[in-house]
């Protein structure tokens, strides 16, 4: 029998994922909007990793959107304020994007479900600029909590951590 995959888990509740998880993402991209305030601008490109149906994806700017669940990315496309502009079908551990064009890179509850978390920080710290700010939330009653504090201290600078209600948010450089 078959692993029931996060992708496939996803895809498999796609049409109630917002009325499961909307009004918590909202809350926590409330969180993670105020401590980039002032650091995205309306030309900045931020890409969005695990980003479902794009809940977590209305910036003002230019957003691109990675989800490995492709009926999540059908929903986002189909909503009247498509957000983000441009979903791609990708795991984490493999972004298909060049190097270093991103400003801003956040992932909102989505650590937890990556195959190799080291491997999909690697990739998230690839394909962002030099300057690059990442917003990173995981949750906090996960099996992978301390691996992914590991992970994420070894590759960066934790500069803001809140802890929400399910989440840890880190602000990092």
């Amino acid at each position: 029998m078959m692993a029931n995959k996060p992708e496939n888990y996803y895809d498999n509740i796609s049409s109630g994922y917002e009325e499961l998880h909307k009004e918590e993402q909202e809350k926590k991209l409330a969180i993670i909007k105020k401590a980039l305030q002032g650091k995205i601008k309306k030309s900045s490109r931020l890409l969005d990793v695990g980003c479902g149906t794009g809940i977590t994806s209305d910036f003002d700017c230019v957003v691109f959107g990675a989800d490995p669940a492709m009926k999540l990315l059908q929903r986002s496309v189909s909503k009247p304020m498509k957000k983000p502009d441009f979903p791609v079908c990708a795991e984490a551990e493999h972004l298909p994007f060049k190097d270093w064009i991103f400003d801003v890179v956040i992932s909102v509850t989505a650590l937890q479900n990556f195959h190799d978390v080291g491997k999909g920080l690697d990739e998230m710290k690839r394909v962002g600029k030099k300057d690059c700010v990442f917003a990173l939330s995981f949750l906090k009653r996960s099996g992978k909590k301390w691996v992914i504090l590991k992970e994420i201290k070894e590759r960066f600078e934790i500069k803001d951590e809140v802890e929400e209600e399910k989440d840890i948010i880190l602000i990092c450089k």
